[in-house]
């Protein structure tokens, strides 16, 4: 290599803008060397979660998609859609919509594992839903390095309840349809 730094595994020199060089190690990680000579490491998950700017990321489009979808569905169905954002660190659960720490994990007997307390908002659009888990990253811990002024370093477990009545025409009744969509960011490289 241009530095004299001698890597692990191989390295393909993809770009070389101003004074450091990006590559892509064989390990499956990313890698930026800074023109100290340090090697820094960032994956890019948070980013490939929420996004910056109008490159938005897989958490957005989720919602922009889930109330697209919702809003060109018949009258036959009605739904609502649900919010809770949870951070963990440094073995502590926290409610990022809310003030609530050190909440609790508990086992329901029916319905598995849940977060006592862990506030849920409901949200009837996409703009409400993107304020909130704005505000719920404002609250998360972060901390600067070289490569990010705010790298995360907590696990973050944003979820959305998704309920759907749906009329059935032959017994007059509705069902009722529940899911539940996990959106993890994991800390660290």
């Amino acid at each position: 290599n241009d530095k004299g730094i001698f890597y692990k595994y191989p390295i393909k020199i993809i770009q070389k803008p101003c004074d450091f060089f990006y590559g892509f190690l064989l390990d499956g990680n990313h890698r930026f060397l800074h023109e100290s000579g340090i090697i820094l490491r960032n994956s890019g998950k948070s980013h490939t979660m929420m996004g910056s700017g109008n490159d938005l990321g897989i958490i957005p489009k989720i919602c922009d998609a889930l109330f697209q979808k919702q809003s060109s569905e018949n009258q036959e169905v009605s739904y609502k859609v649900e919010l809770s954002y949870l951070e963990i660190y440094a073995e502590s659960v926290r409610d990022l919509l809310s003030k609530n720490k050190n909440l609790r994990v508990r086992q329901h007997p029916e319905f598995g594992p849940y977060v006592e307390g862990l506030s849920r908002i409901l949200i009837d659009n996409n703009k409400i839903a993107r304020k909130f888990i704005n505000q719920g990253n404002e609250e998360r811990v972060t901390a600067a390095t070289l490569m990010n002024a705010r790298s995360s370093r907590s696990h973050a477990i944003l979820t959305l309840y998704f309920t759907q009545l749906i009329y059935n025409d032959i017994s007059g009744k509705p069902n009722e349809v529940l899911s539940k969509i996990h959106l993890v960011d994991l800390a660290g490289s």
